[in-house]
């Protein structure tokens, strides 16, 4: 596995791990939540059929005489009353309940719109660092393809200056065998001036 591929799945990884920790696990209280309250609420109810199962026996027993005689029909309407109490307290804690459920669904609700969010953000910054990656790959190998162009026309130009430093060589060479020949030449001319004047006199 090359580098790049190392750095690419290590950046996955590292973006899952954020997501989770903006996304996840906010909806794990939340869900803990719920489940708690969905339990209050089933408990509740078993609790508020119970005292109202009591409460209609109590009145049943109360309004047929039921055998209560003064004290007994007292204490029972005590209890009555205070069945209802709790009843009436029970009915408002469910409803208390309720409302708070219906406050976590709407969080939860919430929360999902910004999943979803973060989740496109997440899918397009993906989609942007595969590209980046796909163009670093390119550019790697344009700058590989420069590289070999480049050591190219270093080896051209070492010829081309071996060649030049050669041509110079011949040139100079070439140069001395002018002077030579013309110093040759002049010196020719000046014996030939020279015989011409001894012989005229």
């Amino acid at each position: 596995m090359s580098q790049d591929d190392q750095e690419y799945r290590q950046a996955v990884i590292n973006c899952l791990r954020e997501r989770n920790k903006r996304d996840v696990l906010p909806f794990k209280e939340i869900i803990l939540q719920n489940n708690r309250l969905l339990d209050n609420v089933a408990q509740l109810k078993a609790d508020n059929l119970k005292i109202s199962v009591e409460n209609e026996q109590l009145r049943t027993a109360i309004s047929t005489g039921g055998g209560f005689g003064g004290k007994d029909s007292t204490a029972a309407q005590l209890a009555m009353a205070a069945l209802e109490k709790k009843l009436l307290a029970q009915q408002e804690e469910l409803t208390g309940l309720h409302k708070r459920k219906g406050e976590n669904s709407q969080m939860i609700v919430d929360l999902n719109l910004k999943m979803e969010k973060q989740q496109q953000i997440i899918a397009s910054k993906e989609q942007s660092l595969l590209e980046q990656r796909n163009a670093n790959v390119s550019l790697r190998a344009e700058v590989q393809m420069l590289k070999s162009s480049l050591d190219e026309l270093k080896n051209l130009n070492t010829t081309l200056r071996d060649e030049y430093t050669a041509l110079q060589l011949a040139f100079s060479a070439l140069e001395d065998k002018m002077r030579a020949s013309q110093k040759s030449s002049s010196t020719r001319a000046h014996c030939d001036v020279s015989d011409l004047i001894i012989l005229n006199s």
